[in-house]
This record gives structure tokens, C-alpha cells and sequence, in this order.
């Protein structure tokens, strides 16, 4: 099993489609208003708090070239959680901010054996977590579990993994993808200046968003700046022209269904992608919990700082309000 975990670790693959596919569902809670009778109120650090009215969607880019299921339904096939964010959107604001999430945070793991039994809880990285799973829903669950604790036992409404297989397709779909550049880049026979824009297509669009140096350390952090210039740049993209993004949207969401896993119903998809195209571009925002990236035993740790985590957790749902 060890040699397993090793194998994994060692052939590290990096993805960000699942931001791709995070902006193609922003409206799954634009139409989630859920009706209070009174508002639910908590005690927190001595303050009375009132809860906000928040949907929140787990998105995951999971590191498999090829459809989403491994078919051999044991721990250690399922491939990894390289690429995680929590969509929060606040209901009553109509506000959505994004928070990614380091593949290295450091966490409690749950560890199950082949056979799927239960061993111990550790201190691993986060992306880990996934492939402990039998297949690609328990994989998710059991992230699912690890993010909440994360963030303090908010609970967690929706789920969407993705595998790699699809970000090609996706590109493709809309044509490539114009980027402004906020700092500068650098990917493997490309380099990008602070202020440049640029369509990024084919091979190029796929080593900019998950290329890694695995020669230096601390390198995931470089390649999560490039990912969010490419997200905020598909967003741009999407509002400028929200009837052509409907039409494509409808084409990819059949063929994004091998690569995919979602606890979110088919028939709820088309009116939550509607209203979502039409969320002001100024009410979507991006940020990374805070934290440390360090070096231990060869492998990358992201050590969160948890008063920060506190603080963001209070500012995004919670209010005094």
C-alpha cells in the first residue's frame, strides 16, 4: 500500500479545469434563496453572529488523463485532488467569491486500506484524501469531510469533480481563452510579461494551467497565480457574450460527462447556468487561504495560519447584521 501512496506522490499532475467548470455553474446557488422564518444566530469569540444565507460548492480537478472513474474501485486508483476550490456564494448579496485551496494544505486525512477498511486519521495533504476513496463519489465525500473541517464545520451543499480528460475539449469549446497577465509568467517555451494579454489555445492553454516546476519548491503557489489570471480572463470572456456561452455551455455539458462527477441534478443545471451568466462580474472574487508553504521529507506542506482561517470564515458566512 505504501509503494502505492509513493507512486502517486511521485508522479504528481496539476489541474486547474475545475475553475473552468466552477464559472460554468456560478448560478447553482443564484437560485438557492432559502427562506428563513428567523434569522439563525451563533456565539462566536463572545459576539453574537447571525449566519448568512451562503450555498457552497466543493470544485475538484482530479489528476487522471482520462474518463473520471477508475473502474478498479479500490484505494489508490482514484488519482488525487490537485485542484481544489470552494465556491461561496452569498444569497441575499448575490455575491460570489471563490476560495482556492493549496493541493499541499495539511489536514486530517481519513486512511483506509485496499480492501476499503478504516485505519487511522493523519496529517496529510489534502490531495490525498481523494484517493482513498473506491471511486469517484466516495473520493469526494471523503474530501468533502476533510474541507469542512477545514473550514471550522461549515457544511458543504454541492460537489463537482473533474478530471483532466476534459480540459482540452473545453478550450477548444470556447475558442481559447484571452488572458491579462497581473505578474509576470514563465511555462516551459512561453514567457509573459505583467500587462500582457494573450489567447491562449491548445497546448499552451493546457501548460498554463497546470504546469509545475517540480524542481523547485513551493512552485504550486506560482502556478495558482497563473490559474487565476485564466479564470478571471474565461469570466471576462463568458460576460461579454452570455448567449454565445449559453449555446457552448449546452454542447460541453454532454461531453464533459465521462470526466465528470457532480451531486448537483441534471435537470437543475440549464436555470442555474442562465441566471449565473447574469451575476455582475463585480460581485465574483478570487482569494487563497492564508498560510505557509514549507519543505518536509521531500514533499511541499501548506501550513494554514488559522487566525486568518477564523477571520475568513466569520466574513463569509457569518454577519453581525
Amino acid at each position: 500500500m505504501q509503494k502505492i501512496w509513493e507512486k502517486m506522490q511521485k508522479n504528481r499532475i496539476y489541474l486547474v479545469f475545475v475553475c473552468i467548470v466552477a464559472v460554468l455553474f456560478l448560478a447553482i446557488c443564484a437560485v438557492k434563496i432559502y427562506q428563513h422564518v428567523t434569522r439563525e444566530t451563533v456565539m462566536i469569540d463572545g459576539q453574537k453572529y447571525y449566519k448568512k444565507d451562503v450555498t457552497t460548492v466543493l470544485f475538484m480537478g482530479i489528476d487522471n488523463r482520462g474518463e473520471i472513474e477508475s473502474e478498479i474501485g479500490v484505494p489508490g486508483y482514484n488519482g488525487q485532488a490537485d485542484m481544489l476550490a470552494l465556491l461561496i456564494v452569498d444569497n441575499r448579496e448575490h455575491s460570489v467569491n471563490i476560495v482556492t485551496i493549496p493541493r499541499e494544505t495539511i489536514v486530517d486525512v481519513d486512511v483506509y486500506g485496499r480492501n476499503g477498511e478504516f485505519q487511522a486519521t493523519r496529517d496529510m495533504q489534502l490531495c490525498l484524501q481523494y484517493a482513498y476513496g473506491t471511486d469517484s463519489k466516495s473520493g469526494c465525500e471523503l474530501t468533502i469531510k476533510a474541507v469542512e473541517g477545514l473550514f471550522e464545520g461549515i457544511p458543504i451543499d454541492e460537489y463537482i469533480a473533474i478530471s483532466m480528460g476534459a480540459i482540452d475539449e473545453v478550450v477548444e469549446a470556447f475558442g481559447g481563452v484571452t488572458v491579462t497577465m497581473t505578474e509576470d509568467h514563465w511555462i516551459p517555451g512561453y514567457e509573459y510579461q505583467a500587462g500582457d494579454t494573450v489567447k491562449l489555445e491548445g497546448e499552451e492553454a493546457y501548460e498554463f494551467i497546470h504546469f509545475r516546476d517540480t524542481t523547485e519548491n513551493g512552485t504550486n503557489l506560482d502556478r495558482m497565480s497563473r490559474q487565476k489570471d485564466f479564470i478571471n480572463g474565461l469570466i471576462a470572456q463568458i460576460k461579454a457574450s452570455p448567449i454565445k456561452s449559453m449555446t457552448i455551455m449546452e454542447g460541453l455539458y454532454s461531453d464533459l460527462q465521462p470526466y465528470m462527477t457532480t451531486s448537483i441534478e441534471k435537470a437543475d443545471v440549464w436555470g442555474w447556468i442562465w441566471r449565473g451568466i447574469w451575476i455582475d462580474a463585480d460581485e465574483i472574487t478570487l482569494e487563497r487561504i492564508s498560510g505557509e508553504d514549507i519543505h518536509v521529507d521531500e514533499y511541499d506542506q501548506y501550513l494554514v495560519d488559522l487566525e486568518e482561517m477564523h477571520k475568513l470564515v466569520l466574513e463569509n458566512f457569518y454577519t453581525l447584521h
